[in-house]
Formats: C-alpha cells, sequence, structure tokens
C-alpha cells in the first residue's frame, strides 16, 4: 500500500515517539505505583514505632510509681498504715490515668499478729478516693498473676489483662517485688483501667487512625470502639465473628470463610511472636474487606501496638497519584502528537507543491508558476532551482515544438477508425485548434471477435490544453476502456474516471464526457452526457427530434452522479448526432451561434442518406458558416445510424 508523504511522516515520527512513550509511561507507572506503596510503608511503619514509643513514654511514670512504692516500703522499716494510705492517696489523686495503687504483703511481714495486709486506694465514682484492705482473700495462694509473676520473675512486669475482684473491671498492672535483705516483704502495684485506656491515654494525632493493642498473649487492650472485647483474647474475637458470619452464608462457602480466618490467625501469630516492627494483612470476615495492620513493639509492657487502614483507602492514594500521572503523559503526548501532526503538514504541503511543479515540467509545461515562499531553506532552494530549470527548458522548447508532440500522442491514441456494430453505420469527424487540442474520442467493444457485441462509445473536451489535456484525456480513455472490457455501466464507469482523477492525476479541471453504448442485438441505446455536448436523436417514425439530457460536466472533485443514464430502443432509420460545444457554439465574423437548427434540417433533409453524406453535408455547413473566421475552439461530430436494410 503506498502512503502519502504525510502519512509516512506521521507514521514513521509517531509510530517510534509513541512506543517509547508508552513505555516510558508504564515504566513510571510502576514507578510510582511503587514509590507511594514504599512511602505508605516506610511512613506507617514510623508512624507505628512512634506511637509506641509514646505509650512507652506515657505507661513508664505509671510504672514508676510502683517502683517508688516498692523503694519506699524497703528503706523505711516502721512505715505505719496510715503514712502508706497518705502516701498511695497523693500519688493516685496526681495520677490521671491510674485506677488503682496498692501494696500486698507478704505473709506476717507487715504485722507479725496480722497473715496479710494488703492497703488499696482506688478511684471510685466521681474520681472519689477510696482506701480499703483487699487481704480478704488468699492473693498468695499461687491463683493470682499480680502475686506469682513478680514473685517468681523476681522484677517488676505487667500483667495480662484481668477482672479486677476489686471493682470488676478490666485492667492490667504493673507489679514489681519488695525486698529487704534478700526477705520478700510483698509486691507493690499500680492498676489501669483498659476500658477507659483511650481516653486517659492522649497521643497527638491517634484518633485519625483505627488503633489496636494486644498484649503478649493476644488479650486485647484497646481495639477501636470495640469496648465489649477489651481483655478478650483477639483469637476469641476472630472466631466469634467466625461463627456469626458463617450463619449467613450457604454451606458451600464455609470452607472459604474457614480459610480466610485460618489466615488471619497465621498473621496475628506472626505479629505477636515477632520483636521487630512490621506489617501484616487481615481479611476480615463480616466486612469481607483487606485491612494492613502496621505494628511496633511497646517495650515496657511488651504489648503490639498497631495501626490499621483499610486496603482500598490505601490504593485510592495510589490510583490517584497514577491518574495524575496518566494525564499528565496524556497532555504530553498530546501536545507532540499534534506538533508533529502540524509539522508533517506544513512539510508535506511543501513537498506536494515541489512534486507538482515535478509533475508539470514532466509534461513539458515550463509555464512560469506561483513562486511560494517557505519556512524551510531546503526546499525555498530546491523551488528556486526548478523555477530556473523552467526558465532553462522553456528557451529550448517553443509551442510549435509542444504541439508537434501533443499531435504525435493524439496520433498514437486516437482509433484508425470508429467501430460499427453489425447493422449500424458509424462517422466521426474532428477538428482540432493547434493551441488547444483538448478533445478526444474513442471507441471499444466487449468482444472484438463478435460483430453483433455492444461497442461503447466516449467523447471527451478538457479543460487543460496542449500537454496536459492530452495526458489526461489518455488516462481516461485507458480507464474507459478498461471499464468497458469488464461490462462495467456507463454510471458505474464515470465514477471509476471520477476516483482515479481524483487519488493519482494532479490534473484537477472539469471534464465534459459523453458516453454511449449500443447493443446491436436488442437495438438499446444508452447514453450518459455530463457537460456541453449535444445529443440529437431523429426518430424515423415520428419524423421528429429529440434533444437528450445534458448534465453538469463532471469533475475530480464533484460527486458521483447518479441515475443520469438515458435508454431507449432505436428503430430502422433512427439515427444519433453528437456534437462538442465546439460546433454548436462555433462563432462566425457576425458573433451568431452556429446552434442546432442547421444540425436540425440536414437530418430532416437528408435522414435517407448514410451518415458519410450528413457529416460531409454537416462539414460543409459549418466551413461556410464560419467564413474564414479563426477556429478558436476544437471542434468533433459523431454520428450513428440504424440500418438494418444495406447489411
Amino acid at each position: 500500500m503506498k502512503l502519502s508523504l504525510r502519512k509516512t511522516l506521521l507514521i514513521y515520527t509517531l509510530s517510534p515517539i509513541l512506543f517509547v512513550f508508552l513505555i516510558f509511561s508504564l515504566e513510571n507507572i510502576w514507578d510510582t505505583h511503587n514509590n507511594i506503596s514504599d512511602s505508605l510503608n516506610n511512613h506507617m511503619g514510623d508512624l507505628a514505632y512512634s506511637y509506641a514509643n509514646l505509650f512507652d513514654e506515657i505507661i513508664d511514670p505509671i510504672a514508676d510509681l510502683a517502683e517508688t512504692n516498692a523503694s519506699l516500703i524497703t528503706i523505711e522499716h516502721d512505715i505505719t498504715e496510715k503514712k502508706i494510705y497518705e502516701h498511695m492517696t497523693r500519688q493516685l489523686t496526681n495520677s490521671h490515668i491510674a485506677y488503682g495503687i496498692w501494696i500486698a504483703f507478704a505473709p506476717h511481714q507487715y504485722d507479725q499478729n496480722k497473715k496479710l495486709f494488703a492497703p488499696y486506694v482506688l478511684k471510685g465514682k466521681d474520681d472519689t478516693i477510696i482506701q480499703k484492705d483487699f487481704a480478704s482473700y488468699d492473693y498468695t495462694s499461687g491463683d493470682f498473676e499480680f502475686w506469682e509473676k513478680p514473685v517468681k520473675d523476681k522484677k517488676g512486669s505487667w500483667t495480662e489483662p484481668y477482672l479486677a475482684k476489686v471493682g470488676g473491671i478490666i485492667m492490667s498492672s504493673y507489679v514489681v517485688p519488695i525486698y529487704r535483705n534478700n526477705v520478700l516483704l510483698g509486691v507493690a502495684g499500680i492498676d489501669i483501667p483498659l476500658h477507659k485506656i483511650s481516653r486517659h491515654i492522649q497521643v497527638p494525632g491517634l484518633k485519625d487512625y483505627s488503633v489496636v493493642v494486644l498484649s503478649g498473649t493476644g488479650k486485647i487492650i484497646l481495639f477501636g470502639e470495640e469496648q465489649d472485647y477489651i481483655g478478650k483474647s483477639v483469637f476469641e474475637y476472630i472466631d466469634h465473628k467466625y461463627q456469626d458470619t458463617i450463619k449467613l452464608h450457604p454451606d458451600d462457602e464455609h470452607e472459604d470463610l474457614l480459610l480466610v480466618k485460618n489466615r488471619s490467625v497465621s498473621a496475628l501469630m506472626s505479629m505477636l511472636e515477632s520483636d521487630k516492627a512490621g506489617k501484616i494483612e487481615i481479611k476480615t470476615l463480616h466486612e469481607e474487606e483487606n485491612y494492613w495492620y502496621y505494628y511496633s513493639q511497646i517495650e515496657a509492657p511488651g504489648w503490639i501496638f498497631a495501626i490499621r487502614i483499610n486496603e482500598a483507602y490505601a490504593h485510592e492514594q495510589t490510583y490517584e497519584r497514577i491518574q495524575h500521572a496518566v494525564l499528565f503523559l496524556s497532555i504530553m503526548l498530546f501536545s507532540i502528537a499534534t506538533i508533529i501532526f502540524i509539522a508533517s503538514g506544513k512539510i508535506a504541503s511543501s513537498f506536494e507543491w515541489l512534486i507538482e511543479r515535478c509533475l508539470r515540467i514532466e509534461r513539458m509545461n515550463f509555464q512560469s508558476f506561483d513562486n511560494k515562499e517557505f519556512n524551510i531553506t531546503e526546499i525555498n532552494k530546491l523551488s528556486n532551482t526548478l523555477s530556473h530549470m523552467s526558465q532553462a527548458l522553456s528557451s529550448h522548447f517553443n509551442n510549435n515544438e509542444e504541439s508537434q508532440i501533443v499531435q504525435a500522442i493524439r496520433c498514437q491514441t486516437l482509433p484508425e477508425q470508429l467501430i460499427t456494430p453489425g447493422n449500424y453505420q458509424a462517422e466521426v469527424l474532428s477538428w482540432l485548434n493547434k493551441n488547444s487540442f483538448s478533445e478526444t474520442y474513442d471507441s471499444v467493444s466487449e468482444n472484438a471477435m463478435d460483430p453483433y457485441a455492444k461497442v461503447s462509445y466516449l467523447l471527451l473536451d478538457s479543460s487543460e490544453v496542449m500537454l496536459d489535456a492530452s495526458i489526461k484525456n489518455t488516462y481516461i480513455k485507458a480507464i474507459f476502456s478498461t471499464c468497458i472490457k469488464q461490462k462495467c455501466e456507463l454510471n458505474a464507469t464515470a465514477s471509476y474516471i471520477n476516483s482515479d482523477l481524483n487519488s493519482k492525476l494532479n490534473l484537477p479541471g472539469p471534464v465534459q464526457m459523453w458516453m454511449a453504448s449500443i447493443d446491436p442485438k436488442t437495438n438499446i441505446f444508452t447514453c450518459l452526457n455530463l457537460g456541453a455536448h449535444t445529443v440529437l436523436h431523429f426518430s424515423s417514425q415520428k419524423y421528429d427530434i429529440m434533444h437528450l439530457e445534458q448534465h453538469s460536466c463532471t469533475s475530480v472533485s464533484s460527486s458521483d452522479k447518479e441515475n443520469q443514464e438515458q435508454s431507449f430502443r432505436l428503430q430502422p432509420g433512427d439515427i444519433l448526432i453528437v456534437s462538442s460545444d465546439g460546433i454548436t457554439g462555433a462563432l462566425n465574423k457576425e458573433r451568431k451561434v452556429f446552434g442546432t437548427q442547421i444540425i436540425e434540417r440536414i437530418l430532416r433533409e437528408n435522414h435517407q442518406e448514410s451518415v458519410k453524406v450528413i457529416g460531409n453535408l454537416l462539414s460543409k455547413e459549418v466551413s461556410k458558416f464560419m467564413g474564414k473566421n479563426i477556429l478558436e475552439d476544437d471542434r468533433s461530430i459523431m454520428i450513428f445510424k440504424y440500418d438494418p436494410e444495406s447489411h
């Protein structure tokens, strides 16, 4: 497939640019996605680590209160019960987070007469201070973590969340053993209520995120709005949600839900066992949404702090950035394509103008041409070169030489005589102006071996002159001959001629074209008259002359004409005359027009004669009418007669 210069420029410039731009865009989008994901992971990981450290900084002073009390008991041997209560009351009053402060003495270590003594100061309703001794039960029995853990470990530590006997609330306690001379005196502790921790522990910016705090064994210390599960195991929470969810789904989906549950449990186990910051992904059973948990250790109590974000929200930010990148790249690509399109149009129009000049020179047309100015230096140089070439060639070729060339072309392309179908007579007469040579004719048989085959005829009058007219007419005759041999209809033939002239020949002027066909087997005459040709039909039966309809001339830029064919059956003795406007429009010295009246008179008076006789009579009348007046236009006339008796 042949491409125009502009299409070639666009294909060979835009294609590699589009390819490179596509690779660049995909790589840029991929990098943007990775960079945003890495940035989000780093930011959320750092945020979890920072908040975990803030929790440490808030909780450490609470633990220091218990350490202070342990030191106090160790140092003061004879501290009174009243002083203990007063001291712990001051501590509790100054703490906004602590729920209770207490000391649990080992058996007989505070008072030889009392087995157990456990002074406890706690906050009641409206933050009123309550003092009491919770030694009503044996906390040294081994059933209570707040005693067993520090005694066993011999160091301070935070307990797992538990339901307090005093107050009946879920809490966690920091407890530290009290020793004097390696003798266990008891344990000192401080309690924080877990159900109120989100209100009491104020971390800047924390409310913007969904936060989860778990103990080292997975008990829930802080879990957003899920207050009912504070102090319970996170695995119990997951199992509860699983049981609720499977009730809402058919049995065939239970296996998939169990798989989701197990994956969530495995992810949480890996988080609890990790001693480093990290990230896990969990899909909620009840919402069926994926969440990312960024976690870090809260060192002092050994808890896990995690920030939860919705995966869709994280991707939304990524997609927004990618959309901005795609929009920016699209605007860049459109701008580049527009610039290339405009530039290719400028270059293509310049080259088309130069090609047109070259074609004129090829046709030996050296006339001056509008010399356009272009912004491209090389094209301007080539344009000037063509102008100088035309001037040089014009000095070697004159009009007489061009006329000889045109006559040679005409002699080579004209038929020796018109093809005459069986039972018919045919005659053609043509006079040419030596400065024009714009008219020509042709005849083509569908089957040269069959004398009764359909024969088609063509009469052309081009708006060009000399070489341009000869080239254009020869080109049209070639298309006409090909179409007729392919048995195309006249309308289709005219359409093919228009189409080819549009796409392949740079001679845009209009063409007056008459085409007709005679079928001697049916005696059907079909005519398509595009232009100013005059077509007369003499009917031997009616002794009448009919003017066939004319249509506007065809052009390489005009649209196809439909339903312009005229067909009728010829009767014996019928005569058809086709005349170019060079005859009917001929002017004599008095500037009178030859017209059709003389032709009609000759037809009526000599319709029984042969077409040759009628042609000679017409030729004499034209010469007589013109006198010595100069021939201003080409003239052609074609005569046909249905005469079965002469064969």
